[in-house]
């Protein structure tokens, strides 16, 4: 819409017998007009026109899923420090417990050796095996010192600060591996950035097919004009009877390219950017899938080696307290307490060890579905996301 108005005031000589000028004016003017324009190939249809609109709010979908995915591993890397620092501290009191013991055994065994009720090679045989138990120990220390430091980075705090006071993990809760799988179709971040990689790639494509294509308009005009003076006496001065004029007029206009253009080559462009985004989607799906998979199995096969790990456990330490109630009875050697409580320790260790594998790999198993986002409620929040089904703690 466009509107103007002027005044004018104009100089003339009437008699051009003199050289007398006479001022005319003012004269004044308005004029009113409405331009139209309607694209009919270039520009046409609310696809084509918000096609950048979509895209960019397509790039945003994506980085706030790209970023989810980035909050879930560190939340993955840090419950995994943790874990691995809780089982460095187990395994060091398993060790301490073990040097301790040993000590007493060999105080006693040099007891039992003065008294001559035990011969010196078995008291060498404590001595020996609490030297062992001792540089095992400091092997512990500096696991948990390595524990200590890889949560600390992690964190970014102060390494002699961190301590772990969680009791041990519970052996992992699975849901069935349909529903996990569904779940990772729905709330995965990793896919949902695809998917939204997918789309900018296709509004990317709309907007370039909408350049290459030839640019038709239907264009109109319609506008309206009054003119009149201060001085009706002159002639010619305004419109006939003061009436305003109206204009109005309309028509097409043809845009061609001549010859092959670089629309052409954004075109073709956006449709290989298109075909390459649809393509990894797949390619990733089906290799999330696969990792899915595969730590629903490690996961599962963890769980079920707990109670056999439990039970290993308690009969290795009753083996143990059978083995030193038979030397101090004289039925047995040293040699065999010392096997019974090295494999007593090794089955507690062992133990533990289950323990946190299995923890850690269900937390894996959360990571690729999303799960760990929604735990801690650190998920970018999305209208458009599918509801949840079975969580994986």
């Amino acid at each position: 819409v466009d509107a103007s108005s002027g005044v004018r005031w104009r100089s003339t000589n009437r008699d051009p017998s003199t050289d007398l000028t006479v001022t005319i004016g003012p004269n004044y003017d308005v004029q009113l007009g409405t331009s139209l324009r309607q694209p009919l190939l270039r520009g046409a249809g609310r696809r084509s026109v918000r096609a950048a609109e979509r895209e960019a709010a397509a790039a945003e979908r994506r980085v706030g899923h790209e970023r989810d995915v980035e909050v879930s591993a560190v939340v993955r890397d840090v419950l995994a420090a943790y874990w691995e620092l809780w089982y460095a501290e187990r395994a060091l009191e398993v060790q301490r417990e073990a040097e301790a013991l040993a000590a007493r055994q060999l105080e006693e065994a040099r007891a039992r050796v003065e008294l001559g009720s035990l011969a010196p090679v078995d008291a060498l045989r404590f001595a020996s095996e609490l030297a062992s138990l001792r540089e095992t120990r400091r092997s512990a220390e500096a696991s948990r010192v390595q524990a200590r430091v890889a949560l600390a980075e992690l964190l970014a705090v102060a390494p002699g600060s961190l301590r772990t006071a969680a009791p041990p993990p519970e052996a992992p809760a699975l849901p069935s591996l349909e529903a996990l799988l569904a779940r990772v179709e729905a709330t995965s971040p990793t896919l949902l950035a695809l998917d939204a990689g997918v789309e900018e790639a296709e509004e990317r494509l709309t907007a370039a097919r909408d350049a290459a294509r030839a640019r038709l308009d239907a264009v109109a005009d319609v506008g309206v004009y009054a003119l009149w003076a201060t001085d009706d006496a002159l002639a010619g001065a305004q419109l006939p009877d003061g009436r305003p004029a109206f204009v109005a007029s309309g028509g097409l206009e043809l845009e061609l390219p001549l010859g092959s253009a670089a629309a052409d080559a954004r075109r073709d462009a956006a449709v290989a950017q298109l075909a390459a985004a649809r393509a990894q989607r797949e390619q990733q799906a089906r290799a999330l899938r696969a990792r899915v998979r595969e730590r629903f199995e490690a996961v599962a096969s963890a769980r079920d080696r707990v109670p056999l790990a439990d039970e290993t456990a308690s009969v290795a330490a009753e083996l143990g307290e059978a083995e030193r109630a038979r030397l101090e009875l004289g039925t047995t050697t040293s040699a065999d307490l010392l096997q019974a409580q090295q494999t007593a320790r090794e089955a507690a260790l062992r133990r533990l060890r289950v323990l946190v594998d299995a923890t850690v790999a269900a937390q894996g198993l959360a990571h690729e579905a999303g799960a760990l986002l929604d735990r801690f409620s650190l998920r970018v929040p999305d209208a458009g996301e599918l509801a949840e089904v079975d969580d994986v703690h």
